[in-house]
């Protein structure tokens, strides 16, 4: 359709006309400009028209701007938009069973002509390929056409139908045919799992959950903190305070009290509460290190035995914590691996790294060397480096084997006994060293007039 913009003022606005003679159909349009421009020229037009099943002319109107200049013949266009696609739904699910997952696509806004657009999938936590035996679903790259009237279709991806636990991957619409546009719905998540109830059910109490943290204030965190919480049970009631309930209570009470001091996480971005939690960490892995100093003193237990069992245990165990939740909430092994190796080399460049610079800067002001006596250092890092290797090994072989977390359940068992295993070596080895009972010495070299002595000197 064209337009020119050398009409009078007073005359109607240019018509187009379009016919159609294929019976009732509803048909999108909106004008696009060529030489004439929207604003200048003419103004732009969008809308819809329905033919009647006795209608075969419709007439749209579009008005011309006329400036009274002498400007040579324009054109605009009018395209015939055939549609617009959106998924049903912004969730689909699949169960296992009966081994297929649908996908539905509607075309609304039109139906006017073919209109073919592509629909494909992205791995999730579930992953696709080329059969659904080896892998969780069948991957997804296909064309659609829509035929002149057709209004919806039903993709099918068949899942694997072995499948136990719940997992999701991603449908997407793109490349639609020309004039066709696709919706806000274009992307969909699509789960597979035994009972779509389940994942409603939990998505539900998820959302919950994390409105209820969003709310949480200062007077909020400090009521949790001195509330005893026995959980719910199935249908949602809360359940009966037991003794145990109760002692946890008395034995984390002091704890509770002091993470309620760390502001919640709304105030100025979360930052103030990263900082004071950074604080709260220090303080606390502090006073568990005397705590353990003072416990393996009154024990006897010799003082390199007393760090690498009591202290190492008390201040490890929130890093094992974070890890065993990244496992099971992450979709890869990155956090849960990356929480421990992070986690040491804090611990040895900030933690020993920082103080004997402090301390080694220090004695140089004073005009004095800083020595400290290595003892079982060399040996302890040769048997940590030993079960480290040993421990690196069974990661990669997991990885060759399918992944460096979970698995069957035998696998499961067999690796993780097999990790514990390596702990306790390492800390019966470095004990026997430390006690004298195992002879490995090795004379580490020491540089000439800077210590004299196997002490420090400071």
């Amino acid at each position: 359709a064209a337009g020119q913009d050398s009409a009078p003022a007073d005359e109607e606005p240019a018509e187009s006309s379009l016919t159609e003679k294929t019976g009732v159909v509803s048909v999108n349009y909106c004008t696009r400009e060529g030489t004439a421009k929207d604003g200048h020229d003419f103004s732009h037009t969008e809308g819809a028209v329905i033919f009647n099943e006795d209608e075969y002319v419709k007439t749209i109107r579009i008005p011309i701007i006329d400036d009274y200049e002498y400007e040579a013949d324009k054109e605009f266009f009018i395209d015939l938009i055939p549609g617009e696609f959106d998924f049903a739904s912004t969730y689909f699910h699949g169960d296992p069973s009966s081994g297929v997952l649908r996908l539905v696509i509607d075309r609304m806004g039109g139906s006017d002509g073919t209109v073919t657009l592509d629909v494909c999938t992205e791995d999730g936590s579930a992953v696709g390929g080329d059969n659904c035996k080896s892998f969780d679903y069948v991957a997804c790259n296909e064309q659609v056409t829509f035929k002149h009237g057709e209004m919806q279709k039903t993709v099918e991806i068949r899942i694997n139908e072995a499948s136990a636990a719940s997992k999701q991957f991603t449908a997407i619409l793109k490349n639609p045919s020309f004039g066709a546009k696709l919706g806000a719905v274009s992307g969909a998540v699509c789960f597979i799992g035994p009972d779509e109830s389940k994942h409603d059910e939990a998505q539900l109490a998820k959302e919950a959950q994390d409105d209820e943290e969003e709310e949480l204030t200062y007077k909020g965190q400090f009521i949790q903190a001195m509330s005893i919480d026995a959980g719910e049970d199935e249908d949602g009631n809360p359940n009966e305070i037991s003794c145990l309930d109760l002692l946890l209570h008395f034995c984390t009470f002091f704890f509770k009290v002091l993470i309620a001091l760390v502001p919640p996480t709304q105030y100025l971005k979360a930052y103030p509460a990263f900082v004071i939690s950074l604080i709260v960490i220090g303080t606390m892995t502090a006073f568990v290190e005397q705590l353990g100093n003072l416990l393996g003193c009154v024990l006897g237990i010799h003082q390199a035995v007393t760090g690498i069992t009591i202290v190492a245990i008390g201040t490890s165990l929130p890093d094992t914590f974070a890890s065993r939740t990244a496992a099971l909430q992450d979709e890869y092994a990155d956090n849960s691996v990356g929480n421990v190796t992070g986690s040491n080399s804090v611990n040895v460049f900030l933690g020993l790294g920082l103080p004997w610079c402090i301390a080694t800067i220090y004695a140089a002001a004073k005009g004095k060397s800083y020595c400290v006596d290595p003892d079982n250092l060399f040996q302890s890092l040769v048997f940590f480096l030993t079960v480290a290797t040993v421990c690196i090994i069974t990661l990669f072989v997991r990885r060759a084997l399918g992944g460096e977390l979970g698995g069957p359940k035998a696998v499961k068992w067999v690796c993780g006994v097999c990790m514990i295993s390596l702990w306790v070596l390492y800390v019966i080895l470095a004990s026997l060293k430390a006690y004298n009972i195992l002879q490995f010495n090795v004379d580490l070299p020491v540089a000439s007039g800077v210590c004299s002595t196997a002490h420090s000197s400071v």
